[in-house]
């Protein structure tokens, strides 16, 4: 069995833990970023967690389940046809996910918990979403290559392999040639355009985030809608650039994704600075508010102080005691 190269093996690992390594990272800045204002909350981060969790794992798996796992016309026409298939996926890693940050941001946070209504808490959420999703796409995925890596070079898949063989189990000696086969073609450079291809995902997510959460506090159904379509658009770009069957289709279609994400971020940043500005005009309006009740207070105050003290006045006189000081 051929063996794997050192550097493709660091390659492999580095890759794993700077999947989770960029997500954690992430949030912290933004926390720190933030700190002065203290308007960063930790729950947003948590609920984007739960609801790629949810939406963009459990519930987009079972249904991928239910469609390919049988021999069905359908299921026969994705495994056929690698267009249909990038089309297939986009679509429904979409409807899920954008779906599930429209029900989380809008049905839990907005309406049920009436809170978390700050743009920055979108950001939040998109972070904790785009985290987990790294980390099962690309975190997972490379620290199990690397652990097969050390498999494949100390003999020890190989003998796995026979002793499969020796017992008549056909698909688990089928599933570790894949896998074997499979590590034996990947390089670091491979790595390398992976890591990026899901970083840049992860900042998507946390533009499609605020976009979601404009729509929502704008009550724009043409924005989410645009929303969606760039979800699924980008999702076949990514798909793409996992199944290129050369470095250099691949490092095409990454340039793409790269200007993809760019476009996107610039977008949700601008919708970001819209909701930011109302968010501190409302705020200013807020204060000033406060500052003319607290005078219009302090107002009465002196005339109550000085009513009283003409009736004092009054008293006295009306019983011969006034003295004038």
């Amino acid at each position: 069995m051929t063996q794997i190269g050192n550097s493709s093996m660091l390659a492999m690992l580095e890759t794993g833990l700077l999947s989770m390594i960029i997500p954690v990272g992430l949030i912290v800045t933004w926390k720190i970023k933030n700190k002065k204002t203290g308007k960063v909350s930790i729950v947003p981060f948590i609920g984007g967690i739960l609801a790629y969790m949810f939406f963009g794992f459990v519930l987009k798996t079972l249904f991928d389940a239910l469609v390919l796992s049988f021999d069905t016309p359908v299921s026969r026409i994705i495994a056929s046809n690698a267009f249909i298939a990038a089309v297939y996926f986009a679509v429904i890693t979409a409807i899920f996910e954008t779906g599930g940050k429209y029900f989380v941001l809008k049905k839990v946070f907005k309406d049920s918990l009436n809170k978390y209504k700050s743009v920055k808490d979108a950001v939040s959420f998109g972070i904790g979403f785009g985290m987990l999703e790294i980390v099962l796409t690309l975190g997972v995925a490379y620290v199990r290559n690397y652990m097969y890596a050390v498999l494949i070079n100390n003999g020890t898949l190989e003998q796995m392999i026979a002793d499969y063989e020796k017992a008549g189990d056909a698909s688990s000696v089928k599933d570790l040639q894949s896998i074997a086969n499979e590590l034996t073609t990947i390089t670091p450079i491979d790595c390398m355009l992976y890591s990026v291809d899901r970083v840049a995902l992860l900042l998507i997510q946390v533009a499609l985030s605020v976009a979601v959460f404009y729509s929502i506090y704008k009550k724009k159904k043409k924005l989410f809608t645009l929303t969606f379509v760039i979800h699924a658009f980008s999702g076949m770009i990514f798909y793409f650039s996992t199944s290129a069957s050369s470095i250099g289709a691949n490092c095409v279609i990454e340039i793409c994704a790269l200007i993809a994400t760019v476009v996107v971020v610039y977008l949700a940043y601008v919708l970001y600075q819209i909701l930011l500005k109302e968010e501190s005009a409302k705020e200013l309006a807020g204060v000033d508010s406060s500052d003319e009740n607290s005078g219009t207070d302090s107002s009465n105050g002196t005339n109550s102080q000085k009513s009283k003290k003409t009736s004092k006045s009054i008293s006295k006189i009306a019983n011969g005691r006034y003295t004038d000081d």
